[in-house]
């Protein structure tokens, strides 16, 4: 129970985190300088889109984790 517990406090932090304007800005910063490689421009274009969904996701597993029959 306790594992359940931690594993949704720590999914409902990142998806909060991930889902943040504040924090895709920083993310867009710090990941920025790395993706202006020619070879890496087309990511740079889909990295909210790719944050987003990476939030949704997190907030989806909160009740598969509850689900489980452990």
């Amino acid at each position: 129970m306790d594992q359940k517990l931690i594993g949704t406090a720590f999914l409902a932090a990142l998806a909060a985190a991930l889902l943040d304007a504040n924090s895709a800005a920083f993310l867009r910063d710090i990941v920025g300088p790395w993706l202006r490689s020619p070879l890496l421009v087309p990511v740079a274009g889909v990295l909210p889109e790719l944050q987003t969904g990476a939030g949704i996701l997190c907030l989806v597993a909160i009740p598969i984790l509850w689900l489980r029959p452990r």
